[in-house]
């Protein structure tokens, strides 16, 4: 079947991330995304089952437990569109770096074809080595304390279920959101998402 894959990894917030573009894209598209945590080269095929020709748009966490991982999930679903929420210490005892992990995770990267669009995080320290791997492509940033095509700034609680900040959208007029997810870690994976819908041409109407 012919669907728009779009792939999300990171050490952290790839099922919440995954389940919020799953949201926001289906009120636009039919689509498909991972169960749960189906992330691994068990729960992959086993989504794949699942695909029909009225799926439009497969939304897929891809983890890994060691390197060749994510690369050999992108040969049961090459990415379109790729998403890096975070380079984190979630797996270090098992790849033994920072460094190694980041490896890991960009072999989602590098399995993008040469129309293929990247999402990545503009505040993670790793965001030059990331860049560096998708110069070539189409890239979208999302942050909050740098400079970023989806960026939230006066990130704030407002009650114990939710959040508001502002979104500015590369530098256009900002628009305030509530987020009904406590934690800023939440705001970064809200904004990958938002990410994702600006990339494909949604109207981000808040």
């Amino acid at each position: 079947f012919n669907t728009f894959n779009i792939c999300v990894t990171g050490s952290n917030g790839k099922t919440t991330t995954k389940e919020i573009i799953a949201h926001i894209l289906s009120q636009e598209f039919p689509l498909l995304k991972t169960s749960g945590n189906y992330n691994n080269e068990i729960g992959i095929p086993l989504t794949l089952l699942q695909l029909n020709k009225s799926h439009k748009i497969l939304v897929a966490e891809m983890g890994m437990r060691g390197l060749g991982e994510i690369k050999t999930l992108t040969n049961f679903i090459p990415p379109d569109l790729a998403v890096i929420t975070n380079i984190g210490e979630a797996h270090i005892g098992l790849l033994g770096s920072k460094d190694n992990i980041f490896k890991a995770k960009s072999e989602l990267l590098q399995s993008l074809d040469k129309d293929g669009i990247a999402i990545i995080n503009r505040d993670d320290p790793y965001f030059l080595k990331t860049l560096e791997i998708v110069k070539d492509k189409k890239v979208y940033t999302f942050g909050i304390e740098n400079r970023s095509d989806i960026m939230a700034r006066n990130v704030r609680m407002v009650s114990d279920k939710g959040m508001r900040f502002s979104l500015e959208v590369q530098d256009s007029k900002s628009r305030e959101i509530y987020f009904p997810l406590l934690g800023r870690y939440n705001i970064y994976n809200a904004l990958a998402a938002l990410a994702v819908a600006f990339a494909l041409g949604i109207e981000l109407d808040l």
